[in-house]
This record gives C-alpha cells, sequence and structure tokens, in this order.
C-alpha cells in the first residue's frame, strides 16, 4: 500500500474513528462504520462495500485536498 495521509477524522476516545485519508497515488480512502448496502437499496460490485461518515469529514478533506493542491 502506498503511503497515506490524514485528511479529516472525528474526534474519539478509541483509535477506529471515521476518517478520510489521502493517498500518494491520487485518491481518497474512507474509514467509516460499514452500512448494509441491501437495507440501504445501494447495488455494490465485487469487492466493494459501503460506509457511512459525517458529512461535515468531506467538506474538511476537500478543503485539505484543495490547500495540498492535489
Amino acid at each position: 500500500m502506498h503511503p497515506i495521509r490524514l485528511l479529516a477524522s472525528e474526534m474519539c476516545q478509541n483509535t477506529s474513528c471515521p476518517a478520510v485519508h489521502a493517498t500518494a497515488r491520487g485518491t481518497v480512502l474512507v474509514q467509516g462504520h460499514v452500512v448494509d448496502a441491501e437495507a440501504a437499496s445501494i447495488v455494490l460490485g465485487d469487492g466493494e462495500t459501503i460506509v457511512e461518515i459525517p458529512s461535515h469529514l468531506i467538506v474538511e478533506a476537500a478543503r485539505q485536498l484543495e490547500r495540498s493542491g492535489i
């Protein structure tokens, strides 16, 4: 795996919190709570999963990406 950089995360007391990370490959990794895709009526492809994170993390991650010029 290529190096990753934390863009935004929730303030949690444990080590597993929703977060958004940037990769050196120009992609974004999203860490969150797994959602039941079937219950949400979302069709996923092979190897995909869906996670839920607070919307403010997306906004903050976008700000960080813009600041870094990625």
